[in-house]
């Protein structure tokens, strides 16, 4: 066996381990280091379904982005990941993020079928597993592009400024078809028969391959419906934590202060201090959401 068959058959015989601990499957599959914050947003990768990341800006969402898409590709076979946003810009930066990884990361490039492709309306990178990448435009930019496309896994970037109408009627509707249905169905069955013999508990289920929506964003006003969204997360955590069941959803809020030392130039912070309106250095360093603008003429107006 060469050095890559070996590594990769150690890895499938910890598979189970990594998606128990997505920091060390960052760590060792694409040799990637992470500060405290990006850190406890990694570990949700594989128990949640529904996650909305508020941070202020260089604290790196989109770097975690592409690592959440790259987990789940190598990690869970045949899977789709779509990176997506309110431009294709904005997919393609978290796309580029992915494709820096693989170029630095020599054992994350054993995993793929071939590399990276960019065609007009759509960017893909396809794994040996089955797994596929793929950054489309948004309807409004191209309705042809993105109906009808099926995700596992979508990753939201600039949430805010994806149109309500677009975020219900176009993304979430993607994720109603799972994996491998039937193996599904059969596994629950499995699982429903051993909780009835005691063999097993509720809370044992593992479906780390369910379907699941990430939003990034920095703050922004609070009449938009990214917040309404970010407040029915809490809600629903809330509710299941109150019944005893695992959290399905989950939000997380950092500013420029939660970095190390060295990770983000202090010099901008404070020329932004400086140049900006109170309500925007507060939205874009301090992750904090605004009711309003204090302009003459409001934001909601």
């Amino acid at each position: 066996l060469t050095v890559s068959e070996n590594f990769k058959r150690d890895v499938y015989n910890r598979v189970q381990l990594y998606k128990k601990y997505p920091v060390l499957a960052g760590n060792h599959l694409l040799e990637c280091d992470f500060p405290p914050a990006q850190r406890l947003v990694l570990r949700d990768l594989f128990n949640v379904n529904y996650l909305i990341i508020s941070a202020s800006r260089g604290v790196g969402k989109s770097f975690l982005g592409a690592v959440q898409g790259l987990l789940t590709a190598i990690l869970i076979p045949n899977s789709k990941i779509l990176f997506t946003g309110p431009t294709f810009r904005h997919a393609k930066i978290l796309f580029t993020e992915a494709e820096n990884i693989l170029k630095r990361s020599p054992r994350a490039q054993i995993w793929l079928r071939k590399p990276p492709v960019h065609q007009a309306d759509m960017w893909t990178i396809h794994f040996l597993n089955g797994s596929v990448i793929a950054a489309l435009p948004l309807a409004s930019e191209s309705e042809v592009s993105i109906r009808g496309f099926r995700a596992h896994l979508i990753i939201a970037d600039e949430l805010p400024h994806i149109p309500e109408d677009t975020f219900n009627l176009v993304l979430l509707p993607m994720l109603s078809t799972y994996r491998d249905p039937m193996i599904r169905v059969r596994k629950i069955e499995r699982y429903s028969k051993k909780i009835r013999e005691g063999k097993m508990k509720k809370e044992d289920l593992d479906f780390a391959d369910d379907n699941k929506f990430f939003g990034l964003t920095s703050a922004y006003f609070k009449f938009n419906h990214a917040y309404t969204k970010i407040l029915e997360f809490e809600k629903m955590r809330q509710e299941r934590i109150e019944k005893g069941l695992p959290p399905k959803t989950q939000t997380h809020y950092f500013t420029y202060l939660d970095a190390p030392e060295g990770f983000i130039d202090l010099n901008d912070i404070e020329f932004a201090k400086r140049t900006q309106a109170d309500f925007q250095f507060r939205m874009e360093w301090l992750s904090e959401w605004q009711a309003d603008s204090d302009g003459f003429y409001s934001s909601r107006l």
